[in-house]
C-alpha cells in the first residue's frame, strides 16, 4: 500500500507506475513510529539514515526481538581533509573548492567535510585562512532541513566560536563529530604527525588528501586512512556520491553500524539479500 504525503498527490502515482502498490509503503512518523516498525515481525532488515543516537536505539530494538534482525545505520561522519604541503601552491584553487563541499545544501550531506587538517606553517595557515574567508563569503539556502537542526548547528557554532586551538589534540570531543551545517574545523599540525591525528579519529565514511602523487607524506598517511574511512577521495572532495558498482557509502562506526555494506550505489542491494547454497539438489530445483 502507497500512502502519498498531502502536499505531494502524485507521490502515490509515481511509485504506483514503477512497482506493484503492495511493494512499498511510506509511512510518517516519528521514533515511537520507527521502533514500531523495527519490532514488527514482518520486517525482516532495517535500513537508517540519521543520528548515532538514533541509529542506536533502532539496533537495541532489533537485538531485543525474539527473532532479532540486522540494522544498517548510517548515523555520523566527520569525513577529515588532510592538507599536504605539495598542495599549497599560492594558485591552487583548494579553499574555493573546498568551501563549495562544506557549504553546499547548507551543509547538511553525510559526506560534508568536518574537518580540515593542515600544515603547521605560514603556508598552511595562508590556506586555512583562504578557506575560511571562501566559506564565510558562499551564499547559503534561506532555511536549513529542520528548525531543530538549524538550532543544533547555531548552538555548534557559537560552541565552536569560544574554543582557542591550533592543535588537533586541543580540541573538545563535540568538535571531533559530525556537524550537520555550513561550518567546518580547521587545525594545524606537523605533516610528521598526520598519521597520528588520523589514527585518533572516529570512523568515517570518507577521508580526503590533497596532495601531488609524489608526496613523501602519503606513504604514512594513507594506511592510518584506510583504517578510518570507507572511502578515501585523492585530489577530490567527498561530497556527492554515485550510484554505480564502484560506490562505497559506508565505515567503521559511527559512520555506520556495519562497514561491510554500502548504502548507496549498485551494491546496495546486498543489505537485504541472504545467500542459500544448494548443495547437491536435482537440476530442476536450481534456478
Amino acid at each position: 500500500m502507497v500512502k502519498a504525503h498531502p502536499a505531494q498527490p502524485r507521490t502515490a502515482e509515481l511509485l504506483a507506475a514503477c512497482a506493484p502498490a503492495e511493494v512499498l509503503t511510506l509511512r510518517h512518523g516519528g521514533p515511537d513510529a520507527s521502533l514500531e516498525l523495527v519490532r514488527d515481525p514482518s520486517i525482516r532488515a532495517v535500513a537508517f539514515t540519521g543520528s548515532p543516537a538514533g541509529g542506536r536505539a533502532l539496533m537495541d530494538a532489533a537485538a531485543a526481538r525474539p527473532e532479532p534482525i540486522p540494522v544498517y545505520a548510517e548515523m555520523g561522519s566527520l569525513n577529515p581533509v588532510f592538507v599536504l604541503p605539495s598542495a599549497l601552491a599560492p594558485d591552487a584553487d583548494w579553499p574555493a573548492v573546498l568551501a563549495a563541499a562544506v557549504t553546499g545544501s547548507s551543509g547538511q550531506l553525510c559526506t560534508k567535510p568536518g574537518l580540515v587538517i593542515a600544515p603547521d606553517d605560514e603556508a598552511g595557515r595562508a590556506f586555512g585562512d583562504r578557506l575560511a574567508q571562501a566559506v564565510s563569503a558562499a551564499p547559503l539556502l534561506p532555511r536549513m532541513l529542520t528548525p531543530a537542526i538549524e538550532a543544533a548547528h547555531r548552538a555548534w557554532s557559537q560552541r565552536a566560536g569560544a574554543v582557542a586551538f591550533a592543535e588537533p589534540d586541543s580540541l573538545g570531543s563535540d568538535l571531533l563529530e559530525e556537524h550537520f551545517g555550513p561550518s567546518v574545523v580547521v587545525c594545524f599540525a606537523p605533516v610528521a604527525d598526520y598519521a597520528a591525528v588520523a589514527s585518533r579519529l572516529h570512523g568515517s565514511l570518507t577521508a580526503t588528501v590533497l596532495a601531488a602523487p609524489d608526496d613523501p607524506a602519503l606513504d604514512a598517511l594513507l594506511p592510518s586512512l584506510i583504517a578510518t574511512a570507507g572511502r578515501i577521495v585523492f585530489n577530490g572532495v567527498p561530497t556527492g556520491v554515485a550510484v554505480c558498482d564502484a560506490m562505497h557509502h559506508g565505515g567503521p562506526w559511527p559512520s555506520t553500524s556495519n562497514p561491510l555494506y554500502t548504502s548507496v550505489g549498485t551494491a546496495a542491494v546486498a543489505r537485504f539479500l541472504r545467500p542459500v547454497a544448494l548443495q547437491g539438489l536435482p537440476a530442476r530445483f536450481v534456478p
